[in-house]
């Protein structure tokens, strides 16, 4: 399921100029392996290959958006 997702965005970031945040790709991983990392800890191994296939495709779109995404970093006052 969660290559229907990651594939046509990986293609988009390749071949059609999409340009994926770095920082917000790197929060998505970092939450995505603490989830992983907690799953498996509590015993949940099937549970924990379901959270390891969403962390890879989190780790593809990240590594994807080092060689061609930006970086977008913004500061709002209140």
């Amino acid at each position: 399921l969660n290559a229907a997702f990651v594939l046509p965005y990986a293609y988009a970031i390749v071949r059609q100029g999409v340009r994926p945040s770095r920082v917000s790709w790197f929060l998505w991983l970092l939450l995505g392996v603490a989830s992983f990392m907690a799953v498996w800890k509590a015993g949940g191994r099937r549970e924990a290959v379901f959270n390891g296939f969403v962390v890879f495709g989190e780790a593809v779109v990240f590594a994807l958006s080092l060689a061609r995404g930006e970086v977008i970093a913004s500061r709002s006052s209140s």
